[in-house]
């Protein structure tokens, strides 16, 4: 928190690209939902790897109901679980109420020049971004979700940009003890970089 007791949101916003499908009423996004089974085994090597971690607990916060139960079932087929780290992947809706160390959002259909996401709703924003003890992880398209003004704005400015995921990879692992890990900038060149 600063010193006026308002909690600062540090965030890595991953790009995404625009490949939604419709799934009966909702949406998913395949390439989305890879990245977050990457990303969590990435996580879950970092946090395993640290000695005095204790038991830690990691949320996959999804905009879309269909979104959600793909990444469940991708979750079951690819992901290793620990008992030292529990997973939970539901939607906006259904995380009210609920915390977790680290928590992954899905923005599912964040597309420039056009609001439709569930995420451009303030109220279901802010559950999502309020859900994190220690960190967020947003899966995303950068443009639209600056489009989509505050609190989206503040939350971009509040994060650091790497070129790709490969590189935000070797970041995490460079934090493990790795070396040659990519500087970070602040702002994306293009929509095809990836904010941590």
């Amino acid at each position: 928190a600063d010193g006026d007791g308002q909690t600062t949101l540090h965030g890595t916003v991953v790009q995404q690209q625009h490949h939604e499908e419709r799934c009966g009423e909702s949406f998913l996004n395949r390439a989305e939902a890879r990245n977050a089974v990457a990303l969590l085994s990435l996580l879950q090597r970092y946090i395993l790897g640290h000695e005095d971690s204790g038991p830690r607990s990691i949320g996959v916060i999804c905009a879309y109901r269909a979104q959600a139960q793909h990444i469940n079932s991708l979750v079951a087929n690819n992901y290793h679980e620990d008992p030292c780290l529990t997973v939970k992947v539901s939607t906006v809706d259904a995380f009210q109420g609920q915390e977790c160390d680290v928590i992954l959002i899905c923005t599912t259909r964040t597309l420039p020049g056009k609001r439709v996401s569930h995420l451009y709703d303030n109220k279901r924003t802010n559950v999502a971004l309020s859900r994190a003890r220690h960190h967020v992880f947003i899966l995303g398209n950068i443009d639209g979700l600056r489009e989509g003004g505050d609190p989206w704005q503040s939350v971009l400015k509040a994060s650091t940009c790497f070129p790709s995921f490969s590189q935000l990879k070797r970041h995490v692992e460079d934090r493990s003890g790795a070396k040659g890990a990519p500087q970070s900038t602040r702002h994306p060149p293009n929509e095809d970089s990836y904010i941590a």
